[in-house]
């Protein structure tokens, strides 16, 4: 068994996005392969939340929803907090936390 997971297609306008979806579409079933469709989106969007991130393919970025930037925060005062009762020792599950946290978003 195979997956093939968390992709995204993008396209210029005007450039028959909606014929190239319709031959990716069937270029799986060709391959054998079945889209979880509760999962997929194959509507055409400019603007998508794909991977905890939202893209904005109109202004060409990529943006940090509100939420998780406070749980970004929210971490980082953890590990301040930890710096300063500690004498600068920090547990290393918290440290971990951060950073999973923080590489998710570099792109943005």
């Amino acid at each position: 068994r195979a997956f093939l997971d968390d992709f995204m297609m993008m396209y210029r306008p005007s450039s028959g996005a909606e014929r190239s979806v319709r031959y990716v579409r069937g270029l799986l079933k060709y391959l054998g392969l079945t889209a979880n469709e509760k999962k997929s989106s194959w509507e055409l969007e400019t603007r998508k939340l794909h991977l905890g991130l939202w893209v904005d393919t109109v202004r060409g970025v990529f943006e940090i929803p509100e939420e998780r930037i406070a749980r970004i925060k929210a971490c980082a005062k953890q590990v301040l907090s930890e710096v300063c009762r500690h004498a600068r020792l920090v547990p290393a599950k918290l440290v971990a936390r951060l950073a999973g946290l923080s590489v998710c978003v570099s792109l943005a």
